[in-house]
């Protein structure tokens, strides 16, 4: 409702991500003046880094509102060290990663450990598109925007249906691939097959035209012979 206490659970210092993500929170939070960050620290993304810290700072503020850290395994944390306390109430905690898996950002949405996380593209298809660019000297855009998504209770399930339909997908194009793996594998054979059968079969016509060739010069060379000899023949005659 445009009012509330905030602690900033970030990622490593000066690392650009951390940065970043951190900018952006306070862009945001520029339009809520009434919305205050009371305490910030410095993570290594881990639990463990998180923990203790959080353990620290939590007792100071007790009756604070949010908890926004720059991954899914800090908010963990953050959960664990608010249930330790035992604080009045809950506070929200919101994560960063969307990860699915045993332990991830998904599945404590579903446990009810953490309120919500925001999916993190990795870009990694962008990037190469935009490397491809430079090294080809075609122009290209110097900040390209990835779209994130927040995951919580009301989309959660949606988003589990999405990751499921992924899987299937690239396990059906993994079966694709393999079939098509063996295909040019039977392909590659059947060219080197008719390979050597094409070559083998102008070795068979040169080899028979070779014959055919012997066969004709001996046959002219006996002609030869036979009109030496009928000549020597009517020159003794004679």
């Amino acid at each position: 409702k445009g009012k509330g206490k905030i602690i900033s659970v970030m990622g490593n210092k000066g690392a650009s991500a951390t940065v970043d993500r951190h900018q952006g929170f306070l862009e945001i939070l520029r339009d809520y003046p009434e919305i205050e960050i009371v305490d910030s620290l410095y993570t290594e993304w881990t639990y463990e880094s998180a923990y203790h810290q959080l353990d620290s700072i939590i007792k100071l503020h007790p009756d604070v509102d949010m908890i926004a850290a720059h991954s899914d395994p800090v908010a963990l944390a953050a959960h664990d060290v608010c249930v330790k306390n035992r604080l009045d109430h809950m506070p929200i905690i919101i994560g960063v990663d969307g990860l699915s898996g045993e332990g991830n950002g998904i599945e404590n949405i579903l446990k009810g450990k953490i309120t919500g996380t925001s999916y993190n593209p990795t870009g990694g298809e962008d990037a190469i598109q935009i490397a491809l660019k430079i090294l080809e000297g075609k122009p290209y855009d110097r900040v390209t925007k990835l779209h994130t998504q927040l995951v919580d209770a009301n989309n959660v399930r949606n988003f589990i249906l999405q990751e499921e339909r992924i899987v299937t997908y690239n396990q059906r194009i993994e079966e694709v691939n393999g079939i098509l793996g063996r295909y040019l594998q039977r392909t590659t054979l059947m060219q080197l097959i008719i390979s050597i059968t094409v070559f083998v079969i102008f070795l068979i016509i040169g080899f028979v035209f070779f014959i055919i060739r012997s066969m004709r010069q001996r046959a002219k060379l006996r002609l030869e012979v036979e009109e030496a000899n009928a000549a020597k023949l009517t020159f003794f005659t004679n």
